[in-house]
């Protein structure tokens, strides 16, 4: 279970930045919202012995991209361990950015990994590459410098940082979705669900896409977001924006809600009177 404190909950909610496993994205202090860093959070208590949570001094490090001896991601260049002893800064790099600004719980550390305009979802492949939705529609707190596009951030020199980004789709203006599924990579083109055939590394997709569904009982100019999700049976779920003042009146019309895609053309209605189930 990984516990945020109040302060770090607090930030995460004023900005609504998007929290996906061990990522979070955090705008810059001169930045406009979502022109954002993401950063790496790791449990340091995922390697309890002493030996995997040694932390390596400060001559240890010759180059970022020296990673002998390293044995967790909390002990690359530039991390910040928190410790109960304290906190503890892994020496690093000249002029790598700071992530200061983070309060993390004890046994955690916080890495900064890239930067990437418009961030709005964010999913790790099967093969440990990250997935980012980066689309340029407006809507609730977003930003600019959007890339329309999904995009995967890949550290091919295992400095601990990314690489250039690498563009898997693109123009998708309107993409936020994303979930990846057995032998399948699925994303969201405004109201439209998709899926293309993917293999473990792909940077590139090799197949067609094939509409899942189109959902467009009802769009909503702001909350038009689709996240995706799939439960224990193998179910495909999707949320679907409402509006302000959305009523749970099951007399009512199906507007923010939740589907699944069953194989009908709009998925299959399975919860309504939701003003923005994201």
């Amino acid at each position: 279970m990984i516990v945020l404190t109040g302060r770090l909950v607090r930030a995460l909610l004023h900005l609504r930045i998007v929290l996906h496993l061990c990522y979070l994205a955090r705008p810059s202090a001169r930045l406009r919202p979502l022109t954002v860093v993401l950063v790496a959070m790791w449990a340091l208590s995922a390697c309890q012995d002493a030996e995997r949570m040694k932390i390596a001094d400060a001559g240890t490090w010759k180059d970022p991209s020296d990673r002998s001896g390293v044995r967790t991601f909390c002990e690359l260049p530039g991390s910040v361990q928190y410790t109960a002893a304290g906190v503890v800064t892994v020496p690093g790099p000249e002029g790598a950015p700071s992530v200061s600004f983070l309060q993390v719980p004890t046994g955690f550390c916080a890495h900064y990994f890239a930067r990437l305009g418009n961030a709005r979802q964010l999913r790790f492949a099967p093969g440990g590459e990250l997935f980012v939705a980066s689309p340029t529609t407006s809507t609730t707190g977003g930003g600019p410098g959007g890339w329309q596009a999904v995009v995967i951030l890949i550290d091919d020199n295992q400095n601990g940082y990314a690489d250039e980004p690498i563009t898997f789709l693109s123009g998708l203006p309107s993409t936020q979705g994303m979930l990846f599924a057995p032998g399948y990579f699925y994303y969201q083109d405004h109201t439209r669900i998709l899926r293309r055939p993917y293999r473990p590394g792909e940077r590139q997709p090799s197949e067609p896409a094939e509409l899942m569904a189109d959902i467009n009982y009802y769009a909503s100019a702001l909350h038009w977001p689709k996240t995706l999700d799939q439960a224990d049976d193998g179910t495909i779920y999707v949320g679907n924006g409402g509006d302000q003042g959305e009523l749970c009146d099951p007399a009512g019309p199906m507007r923010g809600g939740i589907f699944k895609l069953d194989g009908s053309p709009g998925g299959a209605a399975v919860a309504k009177g939701l003003r923005n189930a994201i």
